[in-house]
């Protein structure tokens, strides 16, 4: 059976869809939950609900909340620190393992896998004309 917190993180996600155009509907149950949980505490809010009503009828609170749903991903590019412990101790474990190429047969990812290239949809379109 599904719970009301489920129900309403649906919901949630469903407005700030519809309001904002952010889509947070794909993200996984647990992230989810987890993420929707710590918006409840940081904007007070008892129930999901409450934090929904927030959300559409006021942009601050939809920042904060957006704070907390995203999952920064672009963090780890932008420290020098995380490229560091990259090299230094992920790197050796993918080369001892036969992971890690230096060489490759192609010069590009497409022509690496044997992709052809895909045609030109401007081009398609105008030879239609």
């Amino acid at each position: 059976m599904t719970s009301n917190f489920d129900i309403e993180r649906r919901l949630l996600f469903d407005a700030i869809y519809l309001r904002y155009h952010y889509d947070f509907r794909g993200y996984a149950e647990a992230s989810a939950k987890r993420r929707v949980q710590a918006a409840m505490i940081r904007l007070a809010c008892a129930t999901v609900s409450q934090l929904q009503d927030r959300v559409l009828h006021d942009p601050a609170a939809f920042a904060d909340v957006l704070d907390v749903l995203t999952v920064p991903v672009s963090e780890m590019f932008r420290d020098p620190g995380y490229f560091k412990a990259l090299r230094d101790h992920v790197v050796p474990i993918l080369r001892s393992r036969g992971l890690f190429r230096t060489e490759y047969t192609a010069s590009t990812l497409r022509g690496h896998y044997g992709l052809q290239r895909p045609a030109n949809s401007n081009l398609l379109a105008a030879a239609t004309r």
